[in-house]
């Protein structure tokens, strides 16, 4: 079993969250769009924030549904 660890975007957002009363996140992109996970990697070919293979340490996945379940609930606001 591999150890997956939020990555710092996230704990970042956790941390405006617990400090502002409100938290908006720019450029998360739009789900057909496919960029790097970091800012110095060039775009990829294929792209899939659900796949292990694509990121092994973070679980993108999982910390963008929280992002999306946040917005519907009103604590932060999403931008692409």
């Amino acid at each position: 079993m591999r150890l997956m660890r939020p990555s710092t975007g996230f704990v970042t957002v956790l941390l405006a969250r617990s400090m502002c009363s409100k938290v908006s996140l720019f450029g998360m992109g739009d789900p057909g769009e496919c960029k790097g996970f970091h800012y110095y990697e060039k775009q990829k070919k294929t792209c899939n924030v659900t796949s292990n293979k694509d990121e092994p340490f973070h679980w993108f996945e999982m910390e963008h549904a929280l992002y999306r379940t946040w917005q519907r609930e009103g604590h932060i606001n999403l931008f692409s």
